[in-house]
């Protein structure tokens, strides 16, 4: 079956299956993806941000009509030129086939095309040593100075593999 990824737009809140299937997902990932005391914002605020803030960035990765991945990004921060990934999240079965890079690929693409070169990748983990902390090291980012869970690097270099990764999800 045919693997996509997209932008999700403001003309995806009528698509309530999309945003439940997608709201199910970051559930299911909620431990991977925030500490327990915190706010798991809908997908629905989230989308409605993006059509106010285009430095906000959402793609969602499908499988036919099944959501099987979701991205969340921030261009602009830390640092003008910077993208950060705020959520991640794969479903479980389909870790480790490419649909992570694929998405850090689209809202690269994304950041790109709204704003011109990104200069570096950030993102954050919950547990320095876990499969997320793994993710991160393989797509070439490495710790910040002295704080195991803040993960960084040049954009650039994801570029050839991100356009060959991309290819391989639409087979």
């Amino acid at each position: 079956m045919r693997s996509e990824i997209r932008s999700l737009t403001e003309a995806d809140l009528e698509n309530r299956p999309l945003t439940q299937a997608i709201d199910d997902l970051l559930r299911r990932s909620r431990r991977d993806l925030l500490p327990s005391d915190a706010r798991l914002e809908p997908v629905e605020e989230r989308i409605a941000e993006t059509s106010v803030d285009p430095a906000r960035i959402l793609a969602v990765a499908l499988q036919g009509k099944a959501v099987t991945g979701v991205v969340d990004a921030r261009f602009g921060w830390p640092s003008p030129r910077d993208l950060t990934i705020e959520h991640i999240a794969v479903l479980r079965a389909l870790r480790g086939q490419g649909r992570g890079r694929a998405l850090v690929g689209a809202a690269l693409d994304v950041a790109q095309s709204r704003f011109g070169e990104v200069d570096q990748l950030y993102a954050a983990v919950l547990q320095a040593h876990g499969s997320a902390a793994v993710f991160w090291r393989n797509l070439g980012l490495c710790p910040v100075g002295s704080d195991p869970c803040v993960f960084s690097g040049p954009a650039n270099p994801l570029l050839p593999e991100r356009t060959q990764r991309h290819e391989d999800m639409r087979r």
